[in-house]
């Protein structure tokens, strides 16, 4: 029989010295699947490889999920092939392949529900149809297809489960307009994960009870949930570095005086029923919101309000921010003395809340110190005694007087052996944080881009179900802008240098991507870089990023009409106190009326507001072809 995953260690051995399959953990996997026999086992081995590559390159996560569905399929091994289908379609959709996706939940996944033995994989599955289903407006459909995936939730013990789908049913609700069923669904997604507290989860759940209750104007429920939540996510020192201010829900036509009409709908609910921190920061929205209508005043009463509360709960870390806000509508009023009186004060207390930081952990040092102290004190005071006793021995006892000589070196090797490891551990603890901070920064970067990815799979998923040609390019267009950024955040983390990238690099993998995205063969068009090797920091590669895309796409789209052949140069360099940026291409040039209407066009607006951004000279030649080029002088270079 032919077995296509038995082909795999000769893969492996081919690709060994590929980046994209080098890893130790990589490889001990490869070595036990190696040596594991052809069952379950081994599929479950395929799948934790895959999950090595899942955060940086759906191709290989793919190209290891397929030969654990092939061995689950010739064992019969029916739960092994329902998780190998669900992690193959979550990897297509989170790469954008909607058409593979759509094949797979039409042609691969109805015949897989038929068999019994699916386990926590059979709801999930459904669930995946429904939401494709929901995607393209089926709602009937969709919701025929939840319901059976909250069935087998139950049957196969993992009702916990259906919090996921009782959100997707509150999405149909909400598409078709049923606000009070989107509700009922809701609250019981809040229900299961109330009780088991993973914040991802409840997280999740709350954030969408409070938008909706804003919305539906339910300020007594919104009241509630608000609390929750920030209970949920206080930290033991009383802050919240995750609060959701009420102004997050509200809708981009509202005005002013509509939020501050709900707002203030919101805050006598918390009075009533007294969530102390949560009228607090509803004082601070509140005072911010009267600041930016103008009405210096009334951002000033609650400001002081805000002052008296926080004292009341003796919070002092949220009394500074309150005191800068009376200080600054205090300046606005005229009232300069008072302005002043109270930035002191907030100045003081900042002050007084670094100095009480600065003399804990001062007394810390002294109780160690202290400590250590009377640690060495008590060794001087045995040592003294040892001391003694040798001297009134010496004359008799010559033997005594070695051994004692020898204990004494034996202490002061323990005690040296002592200081170094005290000093070993400060050396681990201070690596260990610059690690730490290097891990949470590189975590930072990956999250950024999985969420420009999943905006990239909206667009595309919102574009295919758009006919117009015009708005479906401008959807391309933006997946385009997206990725720009994407590519930048991707290479961050995935490299030790989490703070800028090399601009050759960067340019190479974003030309290589729009040749791809407009299905343009490079031996077609011909595309030649000169950059120098400049490492640019990520707050000026950015706008860069999205002016050279927008430059490329131009060219790659209006130079060479008519499938003509030509070329495309990309030049960066270093000159003197700026950088210059040019793209030029041999095609049919931009006649100077057209040149005049395309500079209202949406992407020579937004290559004119980085240029702005980067205080950077855009200048234009058509004689041959068309050239556009930019002189940079706001820019850093990595230090």
């Amino acid at each position: 029989m032919y077995r296509p995953f038995l082909l795999l260690p000769l893969l492996l051995g081919f690709f060994s010295s590929a980046s994209i399959f080098s890893s130790p953990e990589a490889d001990s996997l490869r070595s036990l699947i190696e040596r594991a026999p052809n069952d379950s086992s081994k599929v479950w081995l395929y799948h934790e490889l895959s999950k090595v590559f899942y955060t940086t390159d759906q191709d290989s996560t793919l190209f290891y999920l397929q030969p654990a569905l092939a061995l689950s399929r010739e064992i019969g091994f029916h739960k092994g092939e329902a998780a190998t289908v669900l992690q193959i379609n979550v990897s297509h959709i989170v790469s954008g392949n909607t058409d593979e996706l759509t094949r797979m939940l039409s042609e691969v996944v109805p015949p897989l529900l038929q068999h019994k033995d699916l386990g926590p994989f059979r709801g999930k599955l459904l669930s995946q149809i429904g939401n494709q289903f929901l995607s393209n407006m089926a709602h009937d459909s969709a919701q025929y297809y939840f319901q059976l995936a909250e069935i087998a939730n139950i049957a196969s013990g993992n009702a916990y489960n259906n919090w996921g789908v009782y959100s997707d049913m509150a999405r149909v609700y909400q598409t078709i307009g049923e606000d009070e069923m989107r509700n009922l669904y809701h609250k019981k997604a809040y229900q299961l994960t109330k009780e088991k507290q993973i914040r991802m989860d409840h997280g999740f759940v709350l954030y969408y009870l409070l938008l909706y209750a804003y919305k539906d104007g339910r300020f007594a429920d919104y009241a509630t949930y608000m609390e929750e939540y920030r209970q949920f996510t206080q930290r033991e020192d009383g802050t919240n570095n995750s609060l959701i201010h009420p102004f997050y829900f509200a809708d981009k036509e509202e005005t002013n005086e509509e939020k501050l009409e709900k707002a203030l709908s919101i805050l006598k609910e918390q009075i009533r029923m007294k969530h102390t921190q949560s009228v607090m920061n509803t004082y601070s929205d509140l005072a911010n919101l009267k600041h930016e209508m103008g009405d210096y005043e009334g951002a000033l009463s609650y400001a002081l309000k805000g002052i008296k509360i926080v004292r009341d709960i003796r919070q002092p870390y949220f009394e500074t921010g309150f005191l800068a806000q009376v200080s600054e509508n205090y300046e606005q009023l005229g009232n300069y003395k008072e302005s002043l009186r109270y930035h002191k004060m907030s100045v003081q207390l900042n002050d007084s809340l670094h100095v009480k930081e600065a003399q804990k952990n001062f007394q810390e040092m002294r109780v160690k110190y202290e400590t250590e102290k009377q640690e060495k004190e008590l060794a001087a005071s045995q040592f003294a005694l040892e001391k003694a006793s040798i001297n009134n021995r010496a004359l008799t006892l010559t033997a005594s007087l070695i051994g004692v000589l020898a204990v004494i070196a034996l202490y002061f090797l323990y005690f040296k052996s002592k200081t170094n490891r005290l000093l070993e551990q400060k050396n681990t603890t201070i690596a260990h944080s610059l690690e730490e901070k290097e891990t949470l920064l590189r975590e930072i970067h990956h999250r950024v881009k999985n969420n420009l990815q999943v905006v990239s799979s909206l667009l595309s998923l919102q574009s295919d179900s758009i006919t117009d040609a015009e708005a479906r390019q401008a959807f391309q267009e933006g997946q385009d802008r997206v990725y720009s950024m994407t590519l930048i955040h991707q290479n961050l983390y995935q490299t030790d240098n989490l703070t800028s990238m090399d601009i050759k690099d960067y340019i190479e993998k974003l030309a290589d991507s729009l040749f791809h995205s407009y299905n343009i063969r490079q031996e077609h068009i011909q595309l030649s870089i000169e950059a120098e090797p400049l490492l640019i920091d990520v707050d000026t590669l950015i706008p860069i990023g999205l002016i050279l895309n927008e430059l490329l796409s131009n060219a790659l789209k209006h130079a060479f009409p008519s499938g003509e052949e030509g070329q495309i140069d990309v030049i960066f360099k270093q000159e003197q106190e700026a950088l210059l940026l040019a793209v030029k291409d041999d095609g049919v040039g931009i006649p100077e009326s057209k040149l005049t209407d395309h500079s209202n066009s949406f992407g020579m607006t937004l290559i004119k507001s980085f240029a702005k951004k980067l205080g950077a000279e855009l200048t234009t030649d058509t004689q041959v072809g068309t050239t556009l080029s930019l002189r940079i002088h706001n820019y850093q270079l990595a230090s």
